[in-house]
């Protein structure tokens, strides 16, 4: 089975909507436990394992730690309606 990755280059503006999704990093949260690359996956509507280029890194909008594909970062839990 050969499995095919997908490359994504992400746009500023999904990086802001990813960024908005997050509550602190690695560097600051003790909760940090998802890949920033799960949050992209939400944001960009994807279902399927992808890798992600960003235009520039993010920020944690606590710490202003630069955040990659691979930072781990504390996001809310979910509410189910």
């Amino acid at each position: 089975m050969v499995i095919k990755e997908v490359l994504i280059a992400v746009s500023q503006q999904s990086v802001f909507l990813a960024e908005a999704r997050i509550r602190g990093c690695i560097v600051c949260s003790k909760h940090a436990n998802v890949f920033f690359e799960t949050v992209l996956d939400e944001v960009t509507g994807r279902s399927e394992p992808a890798s992600y280029v960003l235009p520039s890194p993010a920020l944690c909008p606590i710490c202003d730690a630069p955040i990659t594909e691979t930072t781990l970062v504390e996001v809310p839990p979910r509410r189910h309606r």
